[in-house]
């Protein structure tokens, strides 16, 4: 009987080990994934983070410009944009804890709330005395009308004044895996991204610093993961994301 038992394993084994052999001289080195999610960025101050105050160059030559970007700190003492991200990527790994990613994104920041507010904001700003009454002295000495004045002030606002941020880049990172190959992989990364942003009628580059920490789930060919994010775009942006891919 025993010997009948031992003549099945060593069978088994015999057909099996060749699959475990190369299981483990060879494990998979790509990842090619599919992933999206969304975050959230919030600031105590809108214009003095904002890089893309339209205000901004202009308040260095004006001092009535720069009275206004110091109305708008004060007025605005805290903003939230809800930002959607989209990436596709593929990660390799040099060796089973460390992979180098590259991937292409596609985000979305969602600004037309704050955007209104800076409108409304930068409209009162006008009606206010100590703007109002000196300006509108000196525009009825050269027979202009302060209520037009207004009038293109709103429409300069609303046209110069983003509607929308959607940025488009290559990213790269540096992961780190604990547990390598495994089924349960957690890791930790690093990476940066580079590309084009646009925001309404303005273009402009788009660097950001990226920090994240997941989890990854190996099945096979197939793995699943989740992650945590922090983004440095201007301001501070705090993320999730999700995907899924294939290995080998």
């Amino acid at each position: 009987m025993n010997r009948k038992i031992n003549s099945i394993l060593l069978f088994l084994i015999i057909i099996f080990l060749p699959v475990f052999s190369v299981t483990a001289q060879e494990p998979p080195k790509w990842y090619v994934y599919a992933s999206g999610g969304s975050g959230l960025i919030r600031s105590e101050s809108l214009v003095e983070n904002n890089a893309y105050d339209p205000f901004v160059i202009a308040s260095s030559f004006s001092p009535t410009i720069a009275t206004v970007r110091s109305f708008l700190s004060d007025e605005i003492s805290d903003f939230k944009v809800p930002t959607n991200h989209y990436q596709i990527g593929v990660e390799y790994r040099l060796f089973p804890f460390f992979g180098l990613g590259l991937g292409v994104s596609r985000s979305n920041y969602k600004v037309s709330e704050i955007r209104n507010e800076v409108i409304e904001i930068a409209y009162t700003f006008l009606l206010s005395e100590p703007i109002r009454d000196p300006l509108e002295s000196q525009l009825n000495n050269l027979s202009l009308d302060y209520d037009l004045l207004l009038y293109g002030a709103y429409n300069y606002f609303t046209q110069i004044v983003p509607k929308r941020l959607e940025t488009n880049t290559v990213d790269v990172s540096l992961n780190f895996h604990l547990f390598g190959n495994s089924i349960v992989d957690p890791f930790i990364g690093i990476g940066g991204s580079y590309g084009s942003c646009n925001i309404g009628i303005v273009r402009c580059i788009a660097p950001t610093v990226t920090g994240k920490a997941g989890l990854q789930l190996n099945l096979g060919s197939f793995f699943i993961f989740g992650q945590a994010e922090v983004h440095y775009l201007i301001v501070l942006e705090k993320a999730g994301r999700g995907g899924m891919g294939i290995r080998f």
